[in-house]
């Protein structure tokens, strides 16, 4: 068979395969072998963009939020999950100094922003009632002790051809900033580099640092962790290819060891702020957490955030996520990718 036209890929966020491509590792195998590179969000059109969430182009690799990879899973779409990145990234819960909340039992009776979004599944929303509930049972609380106001993010960069892979914002923090300031909710729930941005620009409480937990399951939601997939059909016709890109994939992670800065302003160029940012909402040992992994914790914290996904409505149908896995390709790597810390 001959080599395809092109490969795709598709990340968002903090990923090895965002490293991976920043570091020209995808460009320097596909072209001598006359195989273009392309980009689903930044040379796609409107219908080809939708394979970030679908995942219809075949040939196409891809590493962001695990809420579209699930959900594609979902659909019936056959994807194969080839590897996982655990990177704990900033998550809280904020309210104003002004409003008396000061712990997560101070939520009782209290409205909480729902930023929800226009896309083929609403990772947005995942994402904040993910953030909640944790937060409302960590503090002895349910569901049903707060008021939840839905709020609709109206800013999206997809659908924009030629829109910069980094050329993003945090999931409609502006929205939700002026529902909190204008007394619309009472808390609201952040992610990331612009969460901590957000923190810093209100000044505000810190109600429940989600992300500070100790349990790695408590803190799985749709940016942690961070499946790579790619479609089974590329994996049939082309095995020796996918090990290839899966390989320069997990050598992000002993590269990043060795080049703790360069990875972290990596990062910061895809979210979009600054290496010093980055470090605060992935934590100083940001360098040593960019391993590509299928080890227990990684599959228990992607199985735990798709049974949520399920139980909430936001996937039609449940799945293993064991049965999801192809370790082939990982395997064939042969990368020394065993992280030098414990996902605790």
């Amino acid at each position: 068979m001959s080599n395809p036209d092109a490969i795709w890929y598709s990340h968002c966020g903090h990923s090895p395969l965002a490293v991976a491509i920043q570091n020209g590792w995808f460009a320097d195998e596909l072209k001598p072998l006359g195989i273009a590179l392309k980009s689903v969000k930044r040379d796609g059109d409107k219908q080809q963009q939708l394979s970030h969430y679908d995942h219809h182009i075949e040939y196409s690799i891809r590493q962001g939020g695990n809420v579209p990879a699930i959900w594609a899973r979902s659909t019936g779409v056959e994807t194969r999950l080839v590897g996982i990145n655990w990177l704990d990234e900033y998550q809280a819960v904020l309210a104003l100094p002004s409003s008396g909340i000061k712990t997560g039992k101070d939520l009782k009776d209290r409205k909480l922003a729902l930023l929800t979004a226009n896309h083929p599944v609403d990772h947005t929303q995942a994402a904040h009632l993910r953030g909640y509930l944790t937060a409302l049972e960590l503090a002895g609380l349910s569901e049903k002790d707060a008021e939840f106001v839905e709020l609709r993010q109206v800013h999206d960069n997809f659908g924009t051809p030629g829109a910069e892979e980094g050329a993003r914002t945090f999931e409609g923090g502006g929205r939700a900033v002026d529902a909190l300031l204008s007394g619309q909710v009472d808390a609201i729930f952040v992610r990331g580099p612009h969460g901590i941005a957000i923190k810093d620009r209100l000044n505000a409480t810190v109600v429940s640092e989600i992300s500070a937990h100790p349990d790695p399951l408590v803190r799985a939601n749709n940016g942690t962790p961070r499946p790579l997939t790619v479609h089974a059909r590329f994996i049939e016709d082309y095995p020796e290819l996918v090990a290839t890109l899966v390989r320069r994939v997990a050598e992000a992670g002993p590269w990043a060891e060795t080049h703790a800065r360069e990875a972290a302003e990596r990062i910061a160029r895809q979210d979009g702020t600054s290496a010093e940012v980055v470090e605060r909402a992935y934590g100083h040992e940001l360098h040593n957490r960019l391993h590509t992994t299928l080890n227990d914790t990684a599959i228990a914290g992607l199985s735990a955030y798709k049974d949520f996904l399920f139980q909430k409505g936001f996937i039609p149908n449940d799945f293993s996520i064991t049965d999801w896995i192809d370790a082939r390709p990982l395997d064939t790597a042969q990368v020394a990718s065993t992280p030098a810390y414990e996902t605790t």
